[in-house]
């Protein structure tokens, strides 16, 4: 194009170029979770990498969907955050839309802690879940300095779908919380209804990342180690029977589909190594999964020769490509179904879909025992035995008798020294 036609352009597309744009995301990484039943009081834990600073007086918003209700009451869970004030808000703002809901407000008020970008935070809310989901199922956080003004949010994040399975589950107790130290970490599991058999296949307790289970040493306390008070476990489908280890953290109790979970309370103990520090996330999972179900994998690929089943050579005939075609498929000795339609080959392989690949039905997120040295006072001063002994009672008599005597005699208290 000449410079000329360049200089008078006045409107219109002279010169058109076309490039790959960008990805457009969201900075802020948040995760929400709780206990999804429905009407449970529950405590929701925030866990957020943090983007931007945020100075004293600056502020945090947690946004709930439209029928949840959050509470600053009894407290709230400041694990990594730095501790403030809470404010709960009831209302419509206009990062919502037009949705009444609620919200609270974390200000920092102590100059030494402050939020740091590019660090991991976490706290907890206290909340109520609804008895029916909402018609938006999103949470909301923002980061805002001390003049209010956004420096980051996120109004989109997923939340949890609502289930309905009676199941408590409370902050594991821990027989110590010393680093670098074996720990039996008792947790209990309370079921509020008679749940039917094979609603629940497996049972999966997962421990902060740096918590590492020691798997054969899992053991159910319940009813004092009755049979008949424990959880119907399967003794013969788990690594260790009744149970199984897929991560390091991780610990899978595998259940008996054929039989119901009655209502009660059940204690799992399980062994663990505590880490040297304590985990950014620390909080325990209890996921519910659903029984392992058998799938069927089929891929279809186009041939153009004739091929049986079994793995037999290429080359035969058109004929013998016709009758394939219409003929029933055979079965190869390792499980593998082949069959041919209209010139292609279909394969069908058999697979199981079990909890390893799947999402749990139900995941309850408990707090932490935290990790800690031992508390060190002031050294006491020993007792010499001579002054821990025990008088004999004839001796207590003569001492008493002396006694009365030097008060009869007018002795004073002084002078018994």
């Amino acid at each position: 194009m000449a410079a000329a036609s360049v200089r008078t352009a006045t409107s219109g597309n002279r010169q058109l170029s076309e490039a790959a744009g960008y990805a457009v995301r969201e900075l802020l990484q948040v995760t929400v979770g709780g206990n999804t039943q429905r009407g449970a009081v529950t405590t929701v834990f925030v866990w957020f990498l943090a983007t931007n600073f945020v100075d004293v007086g600056g502020m945090l918003e947690l946004h709930a969907p439209q029928t949840y209700e959050l509470r600053c009451s009894p407290q709230v869970l400041y694990i990594t955050l730095p501790a403030g004030t809470c404010r709960l808000n009831k209302g419509i703002v206009s990062t919502t839309g037009d949705d009444f809901h609620h919200y609270v407000t974390l200000t920092l008020t102590q100059p030494d802690h402050l939020v740091f970008p590019n660090t991991a935070y976490e706290f907890g809310i206290s909340a109520v879940n609804p008895s029916s989901p909402p018609p938006l199922n999103y949470w909301g956080l923002v980061l805002m300095n001390a003049r209010r003004e956004v420096a980051d949010a996120s109004m989109t994040l997923e939340g949890y779908d609502l289930t309905d399975y009676g199941l408590l589950v409370y902050p594991p107790l821990a027989s110590t919380t010393l680093p670098t130290v074996v720990n039996y970490v008792r947790l209990m599991l309370t079921f509020q209804k008679q749940l039917a058999a094979g609603d629940v296949g497996h049972i999966t307790v997962q421990a902060p990342t740096t918590t590492k289970v020691l798997c054969q040493q899992f053991s159910e306390l319940s009813g004092g180690g009755s049979i008949s008070a424990k959880l119907p476990a399967d003794a013969s489908y788990g690594t260790y029977g009744t149970h199984s280890c897929q991560f390091q953290n991780t610990l899978t109790l595998h259940l008996d589909t054929s039989k119901p979970i009655e209502v009660g309370s059940y204690v799992l103990q399980v062994v663990v190594l505590n880490p040297g520090l304590r985990a950014s996330r620390d909080f325990w999972i209890v996921e519910l999964h659903k029984p392992d179900v058998l799938g069927v994998v089929t891929s279809t690929a186009s041939t153009a020769t004739t091929t049986t089943a079994a793995g037999a050579s290429a080359g035969a005939s058109a004929s013998a490509s016709s009758a394939n075609a219409s003929s029933a498929s055979e079965v190869p000795a390792d499980g593998v179904d082949t069959a041919f339609v209209s010139g292609s080959l279909v394969n069908s392989t058999s697979a199981v879909v079990d909890w390893r690949s799947t999402k749990a039905a139900l995941a309850i997120q408990a707090s932490g025992y935290g990790i800690s040295t031992p508390f060190a006072g002031q050294q006491l001063t020993s007792v010499a035995v001579s002054r821990g002994c025990r008088l004999s009672p004839r001796s207590l008599a003569t001492f008493l008798w002396w006694l009365l005597g030097a008060w009869a005699a007018g002795v004073s208290p002084a002078a018994w020294a």
